[in-house]
């Protein structure tokens, strides 16, 4: 499961550079399935401390 997720992000990111300059409509269309895909990896992360608590311990 892991690794997908490693695979799918480095996939991610290599489409990035790759298209700097794309098209206007088909940059619009990434970025919709970009925000989508980042949410499913946040989803998938284990939750960070609450940020009160790491505020107090700074």
């Amino acid at each position: 499961m892991n690794q997908e997720l490693i695979a799918k992000f480095v996939n991610f990111i290599e489409k990035q550079t790759e298209s700097k300059n794309p098209d206007p409509p088909v940059k619009e269309v990434e970025t919709k399935e970009n925000v989508q895909f980042i949410e499913n990896v946040k989803k998938q992360l284990p939750p960070r401390m609450p940020r009160r608590r790491v505020r107090i311990m700074k």
